[in-house]
């Protein structure tokens, strides 16, 4: 064991409670049971077998009465419902279509993992497949899903489980279920009712990776119940087959609650688990002890929500991704709930609230939300009616469950995801909310508009033209700080609507190490590195070494400008970065690394891939998107060497990756510098013809260049 993983054993430690030891122990219990049972056998046998205390659940549930008697029960005016369907039909004719074109590709077998990527499957589908393109036929071992290294397979350590856990999702069935609704054709309820019979056919619990990640488990539990749900009328879902689906989710259902990971840090995971459960509850009222087991979850997701979603909205993972996750799942058990009785705080529904201001400073418009921190493209609802970074129905959605009115600006029509989510419930709120004129749309250029969310560490200013934030955040939740990237004092910004300066994203978790490190780390933020090295380091695939304390600074505001200020401290070094963004015309970013010696520093840029950037001079370049065309110049860099990278392989630069697994080639800058301590830089991006300058009141942050006119 080295000191950094030694020091986040100890900060680990720090943050055990009594809780955390008995659920461990608990699951330590458990698996051994599973293998005294697995090892006395031939083969696996009965699923009650693996969960002491529920077999006359287990034994009742195998029978035509069990399976009648549980569920699911239809929620009015929600995906059970005819009127559903029929609306959806009449006011969404688009997306009917489209849901359609989907089932149709399904039962050709062609399922589109991560929102993008097409594969081509034969039937019937292998479960356990590994997905690795260069390893056709590798499938993950079907051991004890605790003894299995799913970080590592054995014969191809680059195998990424991801694939093969998004496919196990299922969240192709929704189409599936939908399209039968629509159309009624038997055809889409069978391939539905087909693909979960190979699953059975395949998978034995506790046998293999579909059980390896809790999370996973619930989400396919969830993608089971919502398709059973739909097809509940079919012809294809009869009893012979419910009488081996019902104790399959019902073993679902126990494993998730009794594999809760509460004994691990706090995070996406466990408010995922609790929401499958409390859905998965309110549709099947007649499991064993649904109710206690209902109220437990929500309890937990009343415990997690204060701290996931921090008072100013942002999302304490330092994630956008996983902030829409999170909503996703919320958003999902809000039109349930009240069904039977239950209601989420309203402390918890403030935090919603707050997280969709947050989101719309990110984006106004909703529909480029920046890559911040890890993503992994996942849903919790899995629709897939729209692109991942777009998060209109999301946000209307909730503002209709929550009875907001939502952002100025955005659609006024209710979004058919928005439905899908919502159900009639939505909206009809969203309609009553039109017609008392809550719901504003706005033609007018954009005013001047500054947000600062001190918890979360994020400055964001917005003028018709360009919106520029600045993050300023912590690296995540202590102590592993798992979904959080290097990224401190990094900026990212838009211009007329389009990403400029951006995150390049996440790419992978598993697979090649070297993807990993590079997209979580420093040289893939708009960001400076010292020494080439990152201020916290990697220690695995979601551990980092140490905290990296960040703060913003004061903001300041003048004639045509406003000042974005942050700092980041380390052993090593001071950072402290100052942006002016000029209403308009472009941004002045200076930088200021205080410190002792002599020291190699990296500023690194990354762009876009829909633009074309052009070196005209050493420290000038020009980047072009359609007719808009912005200005770069570096000072304070006469020393140094600047590098243009795209696709670059040594070093790793010039990459983009908009979802998981997805990679692209984008422009990167780089400039390298060896200087002695303390050390000034300074950039300019600005539109033709419009040069920046210092304002007199800003010199005490950029005195070297007070009187230099900036070009």
């Amino acid at each position: 064991m080295n000191r950094r993983m030694a020091r986040y054993y100890l900060r680990r430690l720090g943050y055990l409670k009594l809780g955390d030891v008995t659920q461990r122990l608990r699951l330590r219990g458990f698996h051994k049971h599973h293998s005294r049972i697995l090892a006395g056998a031939d083969t696996v046998g009965s699923l009650e077998q693996f969960f002491p205390g529920e077999e006359a659940s287990f034994r009742q549930l195998s029978t035509t009465a069990g399976v009648r008697a549980v569920g699911p029960h239809v929620t009015s005016g929600w995906i059970g419902d005819d009127s559903f369907w029929d609306e959806f039909a009449s006011v969404y004719p688009s997306a009917v279509g489209r849901i359609i074109f989907q089932a149709d590709a399904i039962r050709s077998y062609r399922i589109t993992l991560f929102g993008w990527k097409e594969l081509q499957l034969c039937p019937p589908i292998r479960w356990s497949d590994a997905l690795a393109p260069d390893h056709p036929g590798l499938e993950w071992p079907t051991d004890h899903y605790a003894a299995i290294d799913f970080f590592r397979h054995a014969e191809f350590a680059h195998s990424d489980v991801k694939w093969c856990w998004e496919l196990n999702r299922f969240q192709h069935l929704l189409c599936l279920g939908a399209a039968w609704r629509i159309t009624h054709e038997e055809i889409y309820a069978k391939t539905a009712c087909e693909h979960i019979a190979s699953w059975l056919d395949q998978v034995q619990y506790p046998l293999g990776v579909q059980w390896s990640s809790n999370l996973e488990a619930a989400l396919r539990m969830l993608s089971w119940a919502r398709c059973h749900l739909m097809c509940a009328n079919s012809t294809s879902w009869d009893d012979e087959f419910l009488m081996r689906f019902i104790p399959c989710l019902y073993a679902h259902a126990c494993h998730v609650d009794r594999e809760l990971t509460v004994h691990h840090t706090v995070g996406n995971h466990l408010l995922g688990e609790a929401c499958s459960l409390i859905q998965l509850y309110c549709l099947y009222k007649g499991f064993p002890m649904a109710r206690p087991r209902l109220e437990r979850s929500r309890k937990i997701a009343e415990r997690l929500v204060p701290t996931l979603i921090l008072s100013d909205g942002v999302y304490s993972e330092q994630s956008t991704g996983y902030l829409k996750f999170v909503l996703e799942f919320l958003a999902s058990v809000m039109p349930l709930m009240d069904t039977v009785g239950v209601r989420f705080s309203d402390q918890l529904r403030d935090r919603i609230a707050a997280a969709l201001e947050y989101i719309c400073s990110l984006a106004p418009d909703l529909y480029n939300v920046p890559m911040i921190g890890d993503c992994d493209s996942g849903s919790a609802i899995g629709w897939g009616l729209s692109d991942y970074w777009d998060y209109e129905a999301l946000v209307m959605a909730l503002c209709s469950l929550l009875q907001k009115s939502p952002p100025v600006g955005v659609a006024e029509e209710f979004p058919a995801e928005s439905f899908l989510i919502a159900g009639k419930r939505g909206l009809n709120a969203h309609v009553s909310m039109r017609e008392r004129h809550l719901i504003k749309t706005s033609s007018k250029a954009k005013s001047q508009v500054f947000r600062e969310f001190p918890q979360g560490g994020y400055q964001v200013s917005t003028d018709s033209r360009l919106h520029l934030i600045l993050d300023g955040g912590p690296l995540g939740i202590s102590p592993g700080y798992g979904h959080g990237h290097a990224d401190g004092l990094s900026f990212v910004l838009s211009i007329d609507g389009g990403p400029f300066v951006v995150d390049p994203g996440t790419m992978l978790y598993n697979g090649a190490p070297y993807w990993r490190n590079y997209f979580r780390g420093a040289s893939a933020h708009n960001t400076v590195r010292m020494d080439e090295r990152d201020p916290a380091r990697p220690i695995a695939t979601f551990l980092w070494s140490n905290p990296v304390e960040a703060c913003l600074e004061h903001s300041r505001a003048g004639d045509g400008w406003r000042l974005l200020q942050a700092r980041q401290k380390t052993r090593a070094f001071v950072h402290t970065r100052s942006i002016i963004h000029w209403y308009e015309r472009g941004v002045v970013v200076g930088d200021i690394i205080q410190g002792r010696g002599t020291r190699g520093v990296d500023c690194f840029l990354h762009f876009h891939p829909d633009w074309v950037v052009a070196q005209e001079d050493v420290a000038l370049f020009t980047a072009y998107r359609n007719k808009t065309v912005i200005n770069i110049q570096f000072y304070g860099c006469e020393q140094a060497t600047s590098h243009s990278h795209f696709g670059s392989l040594d070093p790793i630069l010039g990459w983009y990756s908009s979802a998981y697994g997805k990679l692209e080639p984008c422009t990167s800058l780089q400039l390298k510098l060896q200087a002695a301590l303390p050390v000034r830089t300074l950039f300019v991006a600005h539109f033709p013809n419009q040069f920046l300058r210092i304002p007199p009141e800003l010199a005490e942050y950029f005195s070297v260049w007070e009187n230099t006119r900036l070009q």
